[in-house]
């Protein structure tokens, strides 16, 4: 079997993983244990995602498309250590500020760790991806993960605490992660990769400068996707908060195949614009934009006819109050994949500012919007005002792809 091909199914793999993670824990959180503790774990999740952003700033698509290598895998590693130590603090800050019981503090904790080590192994993945060898790094994200939902079911279903299930799973997979490091150093010598560097100077300031954009860029992505389930933290409950997370758990499904799908194409394509394959390179994104357009379409149909039953089965919970804001969040879904997808192109063009001008306008905006409507509309004030920001942010994106593809093809 060809690389290319192991990239493609091993990361088709992993992407269903990533997306079904938080979905198969909250089917065995409602079947083995209360609703109120699905709720927690959403927002457990939506706190670790966003503290996720600060240990990852931004690094993965720099390091991949840093096609004329720049800076080193030994440059990357260090930083990433340095970003998981914010990442630390900052989940400290976070619950201090507010303030949170030890039960859902606790939750927090554990899935912030696992983020972290998820954090780490990324930047080994992207390595492996530059290097052509993507199916490595979605072979250790996929065991890892698999070691975790197996070990979490297992001990959901023998003890019915899920603070000590995360604990459980979160372990196991940290030992299937330092396993892979020893296999990697025996097949391919990290350690001797790593030692032999050469660092020039001031190289770690100006890779934080380079990449610090697209951290914001990222956190705000991440933390304008979460700010509905923060809003409803303030002013709901948690068995709210689970069935709004259940309903929304979509959403994130379409952006992660998005993302899985067109992973294995970022190298090719930043090599077809730098060659200045610009008619190439757009024929790229059109057959992108089709994919992600008919998996929103296919989304949005089959919520409204089946959505609402499949998801109360999966989750042993009845949501027959919750079709509006399931149909309304499959648009959402499709229009933050795009946007996910254009902050790709930009980046490889390597105008990250402008990621961040939208992200900045679209966080302010969001957290205007969905506080008032969460507070004012519930749950489907959350819906339709999510929508409204993605759809803002992907205009302001498509806007600018534009503004510089026909600028770059007039100089081919």
């Amino acid at each position: 079997m060809t690389d290319r091909r192991k990239d493609y199914i091993w990361n088709t793999i992993a992407g269903v993983i990533n997306a079904a993670e938080a979905v198969i824990m909250s089917m065995v959180v409602t079947r083995y244990g209360r609703l109120a503790d699905a709720g927690i774990l959403s927002l457990a999740f939506a706190a670790g995602n966003v503290l996720m952003t600060v240990g990852k700033f931004g690094g993965r698509i720099y390091q991949v498309t840093d096609v004329r290598k720049k800076y080193t895998f030994h440059m990357y590693l260090i930083q990433r250590f340095l970003t998981i130590g914010m990442m630390a603090l900052s989940l400290c800050a976070f619950l201090i500020y507010r303030g949170y019981a030890a039960e859902k503090g606790d939750a927090i904790i554990i899935i912030t760790v696992i983020y972290m080590i998820e954090s780490l192994e990324d930047c080994f993945w992207g390595e492996y991806q530059a290097s052509g060898r993507l199916y490595v790094g979605a072979q250790m994200f996929t065991s890892r993960w698999v070691t975790i939902l197996i070990i979490f079911t297992v001990f959901m279903v023998m003890t019915g605490n899920m603070n000590k299930s995360l604990l459980a799973g979160g372990t196991a997979g940290c030992i299937v992660f330092l396993c892979w490091l020893v296999v990697l150093q025996k097949t391919d010598n990290i350690r001797g990769q790593f030692s032999k560097t050469i660092k020039p100077e001031g190289w770690l300031r100006k890779l934080f400068r380079q990449t610090a954009p697209l951290f914001a860029a990222a956190f705000c992505a991440m933390f304008i996707s979460n700010i509905p389930k923060f809003a409803i933290d303030r002013y709901m409950t948690d068995e709210i908060q689970a069935c709004y997370g259940f309903v929304a758990m979509p959403v994130f499904v379409i952006g992660m195949l998005n993302q899985f799908i067109y992973q294995p194409t970022v190298v090719p394509l930043t090599d077809k614009f730098y060659a200045g394959e610009i008619k190439a390179f757009r024929k790229d994104v059109r057959r992108q934009m089709i994919i992600v357009s008919a998996i929103m379409a296919t989304c949005a149909v089959g919520a409204g006819l089946i959505g609402i039953p499949v998801l109360s089965l999966i989750y042993h919970t009845d949501l027959s109050d919750y079709w509006r804001e399931l149909v309304i969040l499959q648009f959402a879904g499709g229009f933050l994949a795009m946007s996910g997808y254009f902050t790709i192109l930009l980046t490889l063009m390597r105008k990250q500012n402008m990621i961040l001008a939208g992200y900045i306008a679209a966080l302010i905006a969001g957290i205007v919007i969905l506080n008032l409507a969460v507070k004012t509309y519930g749950t489907v004030g959350a819906s339709v005002g999510y929508m409204v920001v993605i759809m803002l942010l992907f205009a302001f994106y498509l806007a600018s792809y534009l503004k510089i593809i026909t600028a770059a093809e007039k100089e081919v």
